[in-house]
């Protein structure tokens, strides 16, 4: 079946411009194009679209409040904003309610690939809950403690924005959300940043501030004592996993950008758990328990439960929000990366080793069992005697000493 998209924009001559652009496209696409919110949402509730790409400034019904409705009534919908407005606070109110920001003018191939990738990372969920659930989030929960953190630092007149950008690295969702932002087309950079301190260092503190106190962007997590999920143990494994990740990348003497992505991957590969715990505990509660009675590893245990697993919705979710494809590559396959065919190193690479390697130590970081370093993989890059080295800057890295424990092999 055709894929359904619904272009909205309140000026004639921009909406006949882009039937005439799109044209070429029509064997590829089902196009529907309205005047304004209202006969969007009329033609919404009447039929199924997989993406809607709404102008800003609009009479009666800008977009931010036309995508945020669309967010409520049809979380399926896949969302975008296509402008030439560059109206900063408008723009943050957007934040939560589109997947990305396109400026206009944007070419037919541009915009066909965006939506194509979009589309093509909606098909990694097979359940149609999960991919609701996905599309509908607007943010990832944050730990109560850094969120609070933050929060008081933003009120304090003398902080510095390098003390934000420090509380930021150190929380998953607020990384997350605010890396998102940076690297919309709103900012139009020349490069991706994927270095939390960068990205508030350039958004500064008025930006952070209206993300955080206007647009509420992020949630606390609400801890379920008795689904099996510890957020803290989550952060610490990340935070160690995205640095090791990154030394590992430097050591291979890569590219700049492959080392931050290697980090930004790192710290993201579990983002998948936050939405499941927060948002689905009682079915999460049951894939630890299966994990742990089966002795398998978690994911397979989540796959037999949500028809997926944390990797392939984190990756979807980073997809959505237009993280570079190294960065959502790396979270879903880091227990397969195998199923990369490049066949050189890659964020994939020092993500995957850097999880199990961090694992092997401190096995009870995260509950499940299993995921083991794949040895073919590793072979396969000619990689397998970089080990010792690699173990060596984990020892320096994360500290500790191996332990013996039935749950040794205890990862994602």
């Amino acid at each position: 079946m055709k894929m359904r998209i619904l272009f909205v924009d309140d000026e004639p001559n921009i909406l006949e411009g882009l039937k005439r652009m799109l044209h070429p496209l029509r064997a590829e696409w089902d196009m529907v194009f309205a005047g304004g919110g209202e006969e969007a949402l009329g033609l919404m509730a009447n039929d199924k679209f997989d993406a809607i790409i709404s102008d800003m400034r609009m009479p009666g019904m800008n977009g931010a409040e036309l995508l945020n409705r669309v967010m409520q009534a049809h979380p399926n919908t896949i969302r975008f904003v296509l402008s030439g407005h560059s109206d900063q606070h408008l723009i943050l109110r957007t934040v939560g309610s589109a997947h990305q920001y396109l400026n206009k003018p944007c070419d037919a191939a541009t915009l066909k690939t965006v939506l194509e990738r979009a589309f093509a990372l909606r098909e990694r969920l097979a359940d149609p809950a999960l991919e609701r659930l996905a599309s509908n989030l607007d943010s990832l929960p944050s730990l109560p403690g850094v969120y609070l953190e933050v929060m008081d630092a933003l009120q304090t007149p003398e902080v510095s924005i390098d003390r934000i950008g420090e509380l930021i690295a150190k929380d998953i969702g607020m990384m997350a959300k605010t890396l998102q932002l940076v690297n919309s087309a709103f900012f139009g950079l020349p490069q991706r940043i994927t270095d939390p301190a960068r990205a508030v260092n350039f958004l500064g503190l008025d930006i952070i501030r209206g993300m955080m106190l206007t647009v509420h962007v992020f949630s606390e997590f609400k801890k379920d004592a008795d689904n099996g999920f510890s957020a803290d143990a989550l952060l610490t494994h990340s935070i160690a996993v995205g640095t090791l990740a990154k030394k590992i990348a430097k050591l291979e003497d890569v590219e700049l950008s492959v080392v931050s992505d290697s980090m930004a991957a790192g710290m993201l590969h579990d983002s998948g758990k936050l939405l499941l715990a927060a948002h689905m505990p009682d079915e999460y509660r049951q894939a630890n328990e299966r994990s742990r009675s089966e002795s398998i590893p978690l994911h397979e245990a989540e796959s037999s439960i949500f028809h997926t697993s944390h990797a392939e919705i984190g990756a979807y979710l980073m997809g959505l929000w237009a993280f570079p494809d190294p960065v959502v590559e790396a979270l879903a396959f880091h227990h397969k990366p195998e199923k990369d065919t490049s066949g050189a190193f890659s964020a994939l690479t020092a993500v995957h080793v850097a999880d199990c390697l961090v694992h092997e130590i401190h096995p009870a970081t995260t509950v499940g069992h299993g995921g083991e370093l794949r040895m073919e993989y590793l072979e396969r890059l000619e990689l397998t005697d970089r080990l010792p080295e690699w173990r060596e800057v984990r020892n320096q890295t994360v500290g500790g000493e191996e332990v013996e424990d039935k749950d040794k092999n205890t990862v994602c």
